[in-house]
């Protein structure tokens, strides 16, 4: 048999591994932004660096929390709809973090978005599964998760550079 892997949506398969990676380095620069700098946000605003530190332990207890939530929601929908749903969840939720300003209020939404972000690395993982074979998973996978992680790092630092030049 051909160990060419399928066409998926009838677009080159990794032409479609491309555009996947890039979608995780993308959602994951806006990922880490709040992970990042929300206890700082916190301080700049006047609220206590204690309590942005609780805030970020709500975010990411709820994403650890809910990740597991979310691998349900993959496995009945699927990995790509998993993906758009977190991804639209995340930017709302991340659109929060411009408007809130207060403990409340920054509370409510690092909850939301520890909830919206967990599901988007794992459902990555699983359109890798979904759509390419088994045997290319062990370069994939990897290759994928270096994109988001790469992501992730770039986020942490533009909201950085973003932040000192405004």
């Amino acid at each position: 048999g051909s160990t060419a892997t399928p066409r998926i949506f009838g677009w080159n398969p990794n032409l479609v591994f491309i555009l996947l990676g890039l979608a995780g380095f993308c959602c994951c620069v806006t990922m880490s932004m709040p992970h990042a700098h929300l206890v700082a946000l916190c301080t700049d605003l006047g609220i206590s660096a204690a309590q942005g530190a609780a805030m970020l332990s709500l975010l990411l207890g709820l994403g650890f929390l809910c990740r597991q939530l979310w691998g349900v929601i993959s496995d009945r929908i699927g990995a790509l709809l998993t993906l758009l749903i977190s991804g639209v969840a995340q930017m709302t939720t991340f659109s929060g973090f411009i408007v809130a300003d207060n403990v409340p209020g920054l509370f409510a939404v690092s909850a939301a978005f520890g909830i919206a972000f967990s599901g988007l690395v794992p459902a990555y993982v699983l359109a890798v599964r979904e759509y390419f074979p088994a045997r290319e998973a062990s370069w994939r996978v990897p290759a994928l998760l270096l994109m988001s992680g790469s992501g992730m790092a770039t986020g942490s630092w533009l909201a950085g550079v973003i932040y000192d030049h405004y």
